[in-house]
């Protein structure tokens, strides 16, 4: 999946056609606050939904790795420029004393390999979203190329879907995603 994501032809262009149908999402559109993931270099861009967010005063916070077990906390930022290079290459937020806990009325951008139509993605392999999804009350959305939503995706016993997945070309709400997945 990873060769096969490196290989999205068009990736600029998909990448905005993701962030446009990203602002069709009232959950996002309404959210107080926004939890996202720096994007890397193959990723799904995610510098412009995070400007966006901070253009329009939504408390924006990103995660910091706190230790290889699967652990990490967001930490509000004002700029992208207060973001370095941390765990495993990742940008994340510097020089934060204090993490973002106050998820009320919060959507949670989170990022994906691939995913299923019924919420369910594959990840890096850490666990750290789904530890997180596991207490979340929010609403979580998972971004992906629509040609990587695949008929399943093979699950754990401690993975959770999303409640939304935004593609180049839809946006698809769960039924029952989330934690009722």
């Amino acid at each position: 999946m990873q060769n096969k994501r490196r290989e999205i032809d068009n990736k600029i262009q998909r990448d905005n056609l993701i962030f446009e149908n990203l602002l069709k999402v009232k959950e996002f559109v309404n959210a107080k606050a926004v939890l996202c993931y720096a994007s890397l270099e193959d990723e799904i861009n995610t510098d412009s939904i995070i400007n966006f967010a901070l253009s329009y005063g939504k408390i924006t916070a990103l995660p910091k790795c706190l230790n290889n077990k699967g652990i990490m906390s967001f930490h509000s930022i004002t700029s992208l420029n207060e973001l370095k290079i941390g765990s495993f290459g990742i940008r994340e937020p510097v020089n934060s004393k204090t993490d973002f806990t106050d998820f009320g009325n919060s959507v949670v951008i989170v990022p994906a390999l691939c995913c299923s139509p019924d919420g369910y993605r594959l990840g890096y392999g850490g666990g750290y979203y789904d530890r997180f999804l596991a207490d979340y009350t929010g609403t979580s959305i998972c971004l992906c190329y629509d040609s990587l939503i695949t008929d399943e995706v093979i699950r754990g016993k401690f993975d959770i879907a999303v409640d939304i997945i935004v593609t180049d070309s839809r946006v698809i709400h769960i039924q029952n995603g989330g934690k009722n997945g």
